[in-house]
Protein backbone atom coordinates (compact mmCIF):
# COMPACT_ATOMS: atom_id res chain seq x y z
CA UNK A 1 0.00 0.00 0.00
CA UNK A 2 1.17 3.59 -1.20
CA UNK A 3 1.17 6.40 1.44
CA UNK A 4 -0.71 9.58 0.23
CA UNK A 5 2.13 12.20 -0.55
CA UNK A 6 0.96 15.53 -0.38
CA UNK A 7 2.34 19.00 -1.28
CA UNK A 8 5.15 20.59 1.00
CA UNK A 9 7.12 23.45 0.51
CA UNK A 10 9.84 24.66 3.66
CA UNK A 11 8.03 27.03 5.88
CA UNK A 12 11.47 27.97 7.91
CA UNK A 13 14.50 27.28 8.89
CA UNK A 14 14.88 27.94 13.24
CA UNK A 15 18.46 28.12 14.98
CA UNK A 16 20.24 30.11 17.80
CA UNK A 17 22.34 32.57 18.39
CA UNK A 18 24.49 33.76 21.34
CA UNK A 19 24.54 37.37 20.48
CA UNK A 20 21.65 39.81 19.24
CA UNK A 21 24.45 41.54 17.80
CA UNK A 22 24.58 38.72 14.92
CA UNK A 23 20.96 39.72 13.34
CA UNK A 24 23.01 43.18 12.27
CA UNK A 25 26.68 42.27 11.15
CA UNK A 26 26.21 38.92 9.99
CA UNK A 27 22.48 38.24 8.87
CA UNK A 28 21.98 41.31 7.64
CA UNK A 29 25.04 42.51 6.35
CA UNK A 30 26.75 39.92 5.09
CA UNK A 31 24.12 37.54 4.01
CA UNK A 32 21.36 40.28 3.22
CA UNK A 33 18.85 38.93 5.34
CA UNK A 34 15.93 40.92 5.94
CA UNK A 35 14.44 41.82 9.49
CA UNK A 36 10.57 40.87 8.96
CA UNK A 37 9.55 40.51 12.68
CA UNK A 38 10.80 40.08 16.43
CA UNK A 39 8.89 38.46 18.95
CA UNK A 40 9.14 36.80 22.18
CA UNK A 41 8.46 33.48 23.41
CA UNK A 42 6.85 34.32 26.90
CA UNK A 43 8.75 31.46 29.26
CA UNK A 44 6.11 28.64 29.93
CA UNK A 45 6.04 28.33 25.68
CA UNK A 46 9.55 28.09 25.95
CA UNK A 47 9.94 25.35 28.44
CA UNK A 48 6.68 23.66 27.43
CA UNK A 49 8.77 23.00 23.99
CA UNK A 50 11.87 24.09 24.28
CA UNK A 51 12.86 23.42 27.97
CA UNK A 52 14.39 26.25 28.50
CA UNK A 53 12.96 28.23 31.48
CA UNK A 54 12.50 31.60 30.45
CA UNK A 55 11.46 34.14 27.79
CA UNK A 56 13.57 33.93 24.59
CA UNK A 57 13.58 36.67 22.06
CA UNK A 58 13.04 35.62 18.31
CA UNK A 59 14.21 37.56 15.48
CA UNK A 60 12.20 36.51 12.02
CA UNK A 61 14.41 36.95 8.61
CA UNK A 62 14.10 36.54 5.00
CA UNK A 63 15.96 36.22 2.29
CA UNK A 64 14.37 35.41 -0.99
CA UNK A 65 12.23 32.39 -0.61
CA UNK A 66 14.09 31.33 2.99
CA UNK A 67 12.93 32.25 5.69
CA UNK A 68 15.14 31.90 9.42
CA UNK A 69 13.47 31.92 12.66
CA UNK A 70 16.58 32.86 15.04
CA UNK A 71 16.31 32.74 18.68
CA UNK A 72 18.37 34.27 20.99
CA UNK A 73 19.91 32.16 23.39
CA UNK A 74 22.98 32.34 25.76
CA UNK A 75 23.54 28.46 25.71
CA UNK A 76 25.97 27.39 23.13
CA UNK A 77 25.13 23.97 22.69
CA UNK A 78 27.38 21.24 20.22
CA UNK A 79 26.06 21.84 16.15
CA UNK A 80 28.00 19.05 14.64
CA UNK A 81 26.31 18.46 11.14
CA UNK A 82 23.63 21.15 11.30
CA UNK A 83 23.96 23.45 8.35
CA UNK A 84 21.96 25.92 5.85
CA UNK A 85 23.45 25.53 2.03
CA UNK A 86 22.74 28.53 -0.41
CA UNK A 87 23.33 29.96 -3.48
CA UNK A 88 24.45 33.20 -3.55
CA UNK A 89 25.60 34.93 -7.13
CA UNK A 90 28.51 36.30 -5.26
CA UNK A 91 29.64 33.98 -3.13
CA UNK A 92 33.32 34.04 -3.11
CA UNK A 93 32.88 38.05 -2.23
CA UNK A 94 30.57 37.29 0.49
CA UNK A 95 33.02 34.45 2.28
CA UNK A 96 36.09 36.72 1.62
CA UNK A 97 34.34 39.71 3.49
CA UNK A 98 33.42 37.09 6.45
CA UNK A 99 37.29 37.01 6.63
CA UNK A 100 37.90 40.71 6.95
CA UNK A 101 35.11 40.98 9.39
CA UNK A 102 36.78 38.16 11.36
CA UNK A 103 34.36 35.15 11.11
CA UNK A 104 35.70 31.59 11.05
CA UNK A 105 36.12 30.64 6.83
CA UNK A 106 36.97 27.35 5.32
CA UNK A 107 37.12 27.06 1.81
CA UNK A 108 36.64 23.91 -0.31
CA UNK A 109 38.20 23.22 -3.49
CA UNK A 110 36.00 20.55 -5.21
CA UNK A 111 37.38 18.28 -7.98
CA UNK A 112 35.20 19.68 -10.83
CA UNK A 113 37.35 22.87 -10.17
CA UNK A 114 34.27 24.23 -8.37
CA UNK A 115 34.40 26.21 -4.93
CA UNK A 116 32.30 25.65 -2.03
CA UNK A 117 32.60 28.44 0.90
CA UNK A 118 32.15 27.52 4.74
CA UNK A 119 31.36 30.50 7.23
CA UNK A 120 30.53 30.68 10.90
CA UNK A 121 28.80 33.23 12.71
CA UNK A 122 30.20 33.92 16.32
CA UNK A 123 27.66 31.25 17.52
CA UNK A 124 28.96 28.16 15.92
CA UNK A 125 26.34 28.11 13.17
CA UNK A 126 27.31 27.27 9.75
CA UNK A 127 26.65 28.33 6.05
CA UNK A 128 27.90 26.45 2.86
CA UNK A 129 27.64 28.78 0.37
CA UNK A 130 27.91 28.07 -3.42
CA UNK A 131 28.01 30.00 -6.70
CA UNK A 132 24.75 29.66 -8.45
CA UNK A 133 21.15 31.81 -8.76
CA UNK A 134 20.54 34.21 -5.92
Amino acid sequence: MCAKFHKMKLNHVAMAVNDSEEIENFYEDLLGFKLKNRFLIEADISWKFFKVKKDVDVYFMRKGDLDLEIFLSVENRKKQFMHICMDYSNAKIIWYNAQKRGYKTKLKVNHSRDETYFIWDKSGNMFELKDGKE
